[in-house]
């Protein structure tokens, strides 16, 4: 009986020992591949244990022949993460990747991570996600790769301005402080330098320095890391229905050789002068490569070669590859409401010119049914382009008689001129209705010679807005139309019939300015001339020489002036304006 008891608990024991016996585990992933990277990589792997509950823990090791200088990691899930150094450019490097159970059982797999000895940076815009007509779409302009510490760089874009305003450029994190680069310099601006009757109807130039002087603080960091936002580009999407579904482009155009180049020094070797990185590849939204040797300007092809001959180019270097990007535009459920804007199913009634004129001084929390239906809705005169003060004077037109709700062709009044003194704001031709936008809270009042209109205003955003307007026949106004003692921001205005004005703001005070400053390639110095007059605008060196000079006879309005100085030594100078009875110097700094 022992002798059977002690068999038993030996085969129990046995098979017990049988059941614990640890399993190896198994990897999964890229095992034998090869990974050419010039930039961060992300590299997954994975792993089974048929060990119930066992632990598993990555690694790396056998790094041959040398381990990288960039960092290199794999994360508890079995993500290899490797971001190259600046002294693994042109080298190759076999890794083996662990992956180990809680009881030392283990299974390799091998990579091989290569390195390019000619990594360039490479800058994309990129495309976000479809966005809805009169809304806001914001397009970040990327750093996607590259090697050397960037010192500057200067950008130019164009776009199709009728369909996309820009409202504002959002610095990116480079530029915090405090932050983990801690630039010193941004800046934009809009159009081009000189004249260029090829160019896009909106251009916009952002221009960047790392370090604007030696003085007693720095950026902690010129290297940019792969994936950085450097700015966001902010675009008002259009109202225009003519471009529900449309993809608007945003694209890189060069005006000169100096257009979309970073300053840069290459970090394996300080004693390399510092680099101008022109164009070297540019592709287009599509995907397709558009570079080209184009010798006219402007183009989007990129740089020719002849920018890069001559002794004074000798830093120039094509080491940016360019991107295009671009707007998606929603397309929107088809909605056939034009004038129906309360959505009832009857169109051109009161209802909807209430609820109309109540937008202009309330905004879009008004549409309280369908927004975006009662957006398209508002599109009146069919001319594609929704909430304008045009529409709302042709629905007027329409409910008492004088029109019918028939297709319009859109026509321009032609131009308008506003004239804002002491607060009583004038128009030079007959107005049937008229918007205006003041910044802050605002007190308003008709003007003398629009007492026969009617007149909303309301407060929101920080602003007040004002709509004067008549639903009775053979109403208008011509001469002061309102009384107002804020800054006036922005103005509409229609005929009697619907057709829109150009607006033309005349200042009411001289005021003279000049952006970027400091600049590179050009300069652009604006005035602001409340009165016709001749104006001249001289420009000195440091040592009081005259440089160059600019003059003119122009109207009241406002005025811009390109410099592009050549053969100009960096330096600080003064630039003497005189415009009529009016006068004034400032300076500005040249930085090559």
């Amino acid at each position: 009986m022992f002798r059977f008891i002690a068999l038993a608990l030996a085969v129990l024991i046995f098979s017990i020992s049988l059941c614990l016996a640890n399993m190896v585990p198994i990897i999964g992933g890229p095992c034998g591949e090869v990974f050419k990277t010039c930039g961060k990589i992300n590299i997954p792997f994975s792993a089974v244990d048929a060990d119930y509950g066992d632990t598993l823990i990555w690694s790396l090791l056998d790094f041959f022949p040398a381990f990288p200088e960039g960092p290199i990691d794999i994360s508890n899930s079995g993500l290899l993460v490797f971001q190259p150094g600046s002294n693994d450019l042109g080298k190759e490097f076999s890794v083996t990747v662990r992956v180990t159970d809680s009881e030392g059982a283990f299974a390799d797999c091998h990579i091989t991570l290569q390195v390019p000895d000619d990594c360039s940076f490479e800058i994309e815009i990129q495309t976000p996600p479809m966005t809805l007509q009169g809304h806001h779409a914001y397009v970040p302009v990327v750093k996607k790769a590259g090697y050397g510490d960037i010192l500057g760089f200067d950008f130019l874009f164009g776009y199709d301005a009728g369909a996309l305003s820009l409202m504002n450029i959002i610095r990116g994190e480079v530029f915090d402080i405090p932050g983990d680069y801690e630039w010193e310099y941004f800046t934009y601006r809009f159009g081009t330098d000189g004249s260029c009757n090829e160019c896009p109807s909106g251009v916009i130039r952002a221009v960047a320095i790392a370090e604007t002087n030696d003085g007693a603080r720095h950026p902690k960091r010129y290297s940019v890391e792969d994936g950085t936002t450097l700015f966001t580009l902010d675009f008002f999407v259009s109202n225009d229905r003519n471009l529900e579904c449309a993809f608007v482009p945003i694209r890189f155009i060069w005006n000169d050789c100096d257009d979309n180049t970073i300053a840069y020094q290459n970090v394996l070797d300080w004693y390399q002068p510092i680099y101008s990185a022109c164009s070297r590849k540019i592709t287009d939204f599509g995907g397709t490569e558009i570079s080209g040797n184009d010798t006219t300007f402007p183009t989007f092809t990129g740089i020719s070669d002849s920018c890069l001959t001559g002794a004074s180019n000798l830093t120039r270097t094509r080491f940016v590859d360019f991107i295009d990007g671009g707007v998606v535009c929603t397309c929107p459920l088809p909605i056939e409401v034009t004038g129906d804007v309360n959505l009832n199913g009857i169109k051109n009634e009161i209802g909807d010119a209430v609820i109309f004129t109540n937008y202009f001084v309330s905004g879009l929390p008004v549409f309280v049914i369908n927004v975006e239906g009662q957006i398209k809705a508002t599109d009146v005169n069919r001319d594609g382009d929704c909430l304008r003060l045009e529409d709302l004077v042709y629905m007027t037109r329409i409910i008492v008689g004088d029109a019918l709700p028939l297709w319009k062709l859109p026509r321009s009044a032609g131009d308008l001129n506003i004239f804002n003194f002491d607060g009583s704001i004038r128009v030079n031709s007959a107005i049937g209705a008229f918007y205006a936008v003041f910044d802050g809270a605002v007190e308003v009042e008709l003007g003398s010679d629009a007492a026969n209109m009617q007149m909303k205003s309301g407060y929101y955003n920080g602003q007040t807005h004002v709509l004067i307007y008549s639903y009775e026949p053979e109403q208008y106004g011509l001469g002061e139309v309102l009384r107002a003692s804020g800054r006036l921001i922005s103005a509409q205005a229609a005929t009697y019939w619907g057709s829109k004005y150009q607006i033309n703001l005349v200042p009411t005070e001289f005021q003279i300015n000049n952006y970027p400053n400091p600049f590179n390639a050009s300069v652009v110095i604006e005035m602001s001339l409340p009165e016709a007059c001749q104006w001249n605008i001289s420009i000195y060196n440091t040592q009081g020489r005259k440089v160059t000079e600019f003059s003119g006879n122009d109207p009241a309005g406002y005025k811009k002036i390109v410099w592009q100085p050549s053969g100009e030594a960096s330096g600080v100078y003064f630039y003497k304006v005189q415009a009529g009875r009016f006068g004034a110097t400032k300076k500005m700094v040249l930085l090559k």
